[in-house]
């Protein structure tokens, strides 16, 4: 008689608009905010994390009050602060870390608020559990893979089936997950960033081809035609410039871009079709362009 031993789950690179860490390939993203994600698995939600930059001096001891402030009223007695595990204070080495926790009779749950003076982002991460086994093992690997990104030249991006890497200049304005599209949207000083990702293509392409899915998703109601750079049945790629010089100075000046250059293309082998357009009140750099549709891709 054999003993079947259990395989282990592999894991996952997760990274969303300026952190990015490895987690256990079931835990999927339950909730997701501009600065927030929760982690679920089939029995219930298993972790979350909520991040943003710090304006002046940051105190660890001010926001471990106001945390246990927001605590609903019959958890804020069992609400504490925590000696870190020592596993987790090794794997945060290179941050001001606090720990916490607390419980109900339902759920507990322990936690870390970190601190980077590199890249000036307080990060929260709180690990729910029915056992041991997650805070044991499962968040010190974790909690080593974590990494803010705000400072870096190119922000990665990995979320659902989607892979990219967003240069620095671009933050997350707005985004939609929907089982058929998905969109964000980005924006810098002097330019616009759209990203998209439709499934399934091959159903989508019987209804209407490339052109019109760029025309319907990047210049509904322009009716100036682009400059066509490439148009084949698998890529098309348009470019749209003011038609006269009257037109030039309107858009320096004017509210909407008059400057965009924009590409779909076809993944046939993963089912997939990938938008991105830069827009703007000036010419687009399309090396920068090409850039980000070259790190584009499903996974």
């Amino acid at each position: 008689m054999t003993i079947e031993t259990a395989k282990p789950i592999p894991w996952r690179q997760i990274a969303w608009n300026g952190i990015r860490f490895s987690a256990p390939a079931d835990w999927e993203t339950g909730k997701i905010g501009l600065r927030y994600l929760e982690l679920e698995t089939e029995t219930g939600p298993v972790m979350e994390v909520k991040w943003n930059r710090v304006k002046g001096r940051f105190s660890h001891k001010a926001h471990l009050r106001r945390l246990a402030g927001l605590q609903k009223r019959h958890l804020r007695k069992s609400f504490q602060k925590m000696t870190l595990p020592a596993p987790w204070e090794n794997a945060l080495d290179g941050y001001f870390a606090s720990g916490f926790s607390w419980q109900s009779d339902a759920i507990s749950a322990k936690g870390v608020l970190m601190y980077s003076l590199e890249s000036r982002t307080a990060t929260l991460i709180q690990f729910y559990h029915q056992n041991a086994t997650v805070v044991e093992y499962t968040a010190p690997r974790l909690l080593a893979s974590f990494r803010d990104q705000t400072s870096d030249a190119f922000t990665p991006l990995t979320m659902f089936d989607i892979r990219a890497e967003i240069p620095g200049e671009f933050g997350l304005q707005r985004f939609r997950f929907e089982a058929g599209q998905y969109e964000l949207n980005f924006s810098s000083r002097r330019k616009q960033l759209r990203m998209f990702r439709w499934s399934p293509a091959a159903i989508l392409l019987r209804r209407q081809d490339l052109r019109t899915m760029a025309r319907d998703s990047f210049y509904p109601k322009d009716k100036q035609t682009p400059q066509w750079l490439q148009s084949d049945a698998a890529t098309v790629e348009g470019r749209m410039t003011p038609a006269s010089a009257a037109a030039r100075i309107v858009s320096r000046i004017g509210r909407r871009p008059a400057y965009r250059i924009f590409r779909l293309w076809h993944e046939v082998e993963k089912n997939r079709i990938l938008g991105v357009q830069i827009s703007g009140r000036n010419p687009v750099d399309r090396g920068l362009f090409l850039g980000i549709c070259e790190r584009y891709e499903t996974i």
